[in-house]
């Protein structure tokens, strides 16, 4: 059985199947290595990935350096 799949390109094009109750994944690949690789170029040591901002406050208090 075959499934069809639609990819919308652009993320307000999410709320279109959304109304259509669809499952929406969003992926954000372009904006998150633009900007691991900016704040890489620009001195920056690592680049820690998190899931929310709170895990990313939270870290930053236990690696205040």
């Amino acid at each position: 059985m075959a499934i069809p799949v639609d990819i919308e390109l652009v993320a307000h094009d999410a709320d279109k199947a959304s109304e259509r109750g669809d499952l929406v994944i969003v992926i954000d690949v372009v904006r998150a290595t633009t900007s691991i690789t900016t704040a890489l170029f620009n001195g920056a040591k690592s680049v820690i990935p998190v899931r929310t901002v709170m895990e990313a406050l939270q870290l930053r208090r236990k690696h205040p350096d």
